[in-house]
C-alpha cells in the first residue's frame, strides 16, 4: 500500500515536472515571438522613418536647388543691368569726351595764318618786288672775246622794307615757322630769300638740302 502510494506520487512529480518544462518551452517560444515581432515591427518603423526623412530632404534639396537656380537668376540678371548700365554711361561719357574734343579742335585756332588762299598771289606780289630790287652786275672779260664768264648776280634782298597789305603772310610768319620745323635759322632766312618767302618752295629746299646732309 505504501509503496503504490510513493509511486503515485512519483508519478505526479514527474508529470507537473513535465508541465513545467512544458510552461517554460512555450513562455521561452513566446518570448522569442514577441521579440521577432517586436525587432519586425521596429524595423519595419525604422525604415519607414528613413523613408520620411530621405523624402523630406530629398523634398528640401529640391527647395533649395530651386531657390539657388532663382538667386543665380537673378544674379545674372542683376550683372547684366549692371553692365548694360555702365555700358550706358561708357557710351555717353565717350560720346561727350569726342564732342568736347570736337569742340575743341574746331574752336582752336591754328598755328599758322588762316589766309592761305590767298597765299601764292601775295608770293606772286613779293617776288616781283623782290626782283625789282635786284640789282645785277656782269663781269665780261674782255681780254678773251672767245669766252664770256657766266653772269653773276649781286642780289640784295631787303624783304623787311617790303610794305604788305594787313592779314598778308609776313616774312617773319614763314621764318618761325620753318625754325620750328628743326630748320637752322640762317638756312631758313637764306631760302625763304631766295624764294621770295615762297613758303612751299623754301620748305622743298630745305627738305633736299637736309636729305643730302
Amino acid at each position: 500500500m505504501g509503496d503504490r502510494k510513493s509511486a503515485y506520487q512519483v508519478n505526479l512529480l514527474v508529470e507537473a515536472e513535465k508541465r513545467a518544462k512544458q510552461k517554460i518551452d512555450y513562455a521561452e517560444a513566446r518570448r522569442k515571438q514577441l521579440l521577432n515581432r517586436a525587432h519586425k515591427e521596429a524595423s519595419e518603423e525604422i525604415a519607414q522613418h528613413q523613408k520620411e526623412c530621405s523624402t523630406k530632404l530629398d523634398s528640401k534639396r529640391d527647395a533649395i536647388k530651386a531657390d539657388l537656380k532663382e538667386d543665380q537668376c537673378d544674379i545674372n540678371k542683376a550683372v547684366k543691368n549692371a553692365l548694360s548700365t555702365m555700358n550706358k554711361n561708357v557710351e555717353k561719357r565717350r560720346n561727350k569726351v569726342i564732342k568736347m574734343l570736337m569742340d575743341a579742335v574746331i574752336e582752336m585756332k591754328p598755328q599758322m595764318p588762316e589766309n592761305w588762299i590767298i597765299r601764292h598771289a601775295i608770293d606772286e606780289k613779293i617776288r616781283e618786288t623782290v626782283e625789282a630790287r635786284k640789282k645785277y652786275t656782269f663781269e665780261v672779260e674782255i681780254d678773251d672775246l672767245s669766252t664770256v664768264s657766266e653772269p653773276t648776280f649781286d642780289v640784295e634782298y631787303d624783304v623787311s622794307s617790303i610794305t604788305l597789305l594787313e592779314g598778308e603772310i609776313t616774312f617773319e610768319d614763314n621764318f618761325n615757322h620753318l625754325k620750328s620745323l628743326g630748320y637752322a635759322e640762317e638756312d631758313v632766312r637764306e631760302e625763304l630769300l631766295r624764294c621770295g618767302n615762297n613758303l612751299d618752295a623754301a620748305y622743298y629746299n630745305l627738305r633736299e638740302k637736309y636729305a643730302r646732309d
